[in-house]
């Protein structure tokens, strides 16, 4: 029974993907509705991550940011299913990555690098123009998911222009086995930490906030450069990204500066299109007088 149930979500998946954008589009309007004006998903959640992120903002705007923010999820969610079916032209001409000789400098002057995005605009795109710009071996961390056929095809769509996607608790293992080759790892700064988790607590959208350490750590222990990947929506499915250097030497730096750098690019970020980002999940959970923050050796 699990062997066709497997078999039955990949294939759905599959077949999805190969719906035209305007068809898949259509449906995530009619997911929007139902999640935002019936089913009301984590409609509280989201009205109260953005009270807090824009507390001086008026209720007529933040009810319109809160309806965009269920359209775009919607969009978001069926662009990552047509991923598995757009060709490589689709994607660049999707994406634009404004400067990407940046990242092809930093190829040529035998720099590693960690790649900060955040879970905006489309970050599985994101990654996708950047495997098709760049010259370092991209290395993808990602969460696995509980749902295995999902996960399996989640993962093949992110392996599928060269990129290696690895698990959280590999990414040294990772890193150590391809650190003769000049790589980047692409992290999602913005994950929101467990009291489990390394962290630093950091003033961001005005209330202070959990933030992982992962990308300086990362950073540190490799002395790789560190870039920002500012990526922004020109319309329904089109993408602009610009992307900006937050340090080429990490030890130059004190520590948990580097996370600080690259929280403010995303606020930067938030404030430019506070709408497509992941509001529905819950930001700011922990407290600081009972998680202390991680201390760095």
């Amino acid at each position: 029974m699990n062997s066709i149930l497997y078999w039955l979500q990949w294939a759905a998946f599959r077949c999805l993907s190969l719906l035209p954008l305007s068809v898949l589009y259509l449906l995530g309007n009619i997911l929007g509705f139902l999640l935002y004006r019936i089913f009301f998903y984590r409609v509280k959640t989201v009205r109260e991550n953005l009270k807090k992120a824009f507390p001086e903002k008026e209720t007529v705007w933040l009810k319109e940011t809160e309806a965009l923010f269920y359209g775009w999820f919607c969009d978001q969610l069926v662009e990552t299913i047509k991923t598995l079916d757009l060709s490589i032209d689709d994607i660049l001409k999707r994406v634009e990555i404004e400067n990407p000789e940046l990242l092809n400098d930093l190829h040529e002057r035998g720099k590693h690098v960690i790649f900060v995005g955040a879970h905006h605009s489309n970050w599985e795109w994101l990654h996708k123009a950047l495997t098709l710009h760049m010259r370092h071996l991209h290395l993808i961390i990602y969460k696995p998911l509980n749902n295995e056929p999902i996960d399996v095809v989640v993962r093949e769509m992110r392996e599928k222009y060269g990129a290696k996607a690895v698990p959280m608790k590999q990414i040294f293992k990772a890193l150590e086995a391809h650190k003769a080759t000049l790589n980047c790892t692409f992290v999602l700064g913005d994950q929101s930490p467990t009291a489990h988790n390394r962290f630093m607590w950091i003033p961001f959208m005005h209330q202070n906030t959990a933030v992982y350490t992962g990308a300086e750590e990362l950073a540190r222990k490799y002395n790789a450069a560190v870039v920002y990947g500012h990526m922004y929506r020109k319309s329904r499915g089109y993408y602009g990204v610009k992307l900006s250097m937050v340090t080429e030497s990490p030890f130059e730096l004190k520590p948990g500066e580097l996370t600080q750098l690259h929280t403010a690019r995303l606020e930067t970020q938030l404030n430019h299109q506070p709408a497509f980002w992941l509001w529905s999940h819950r930001r700011w959970k922990l407290n600081p007088e009972q998680h202390p923050a991680y201390v760095f050796s």
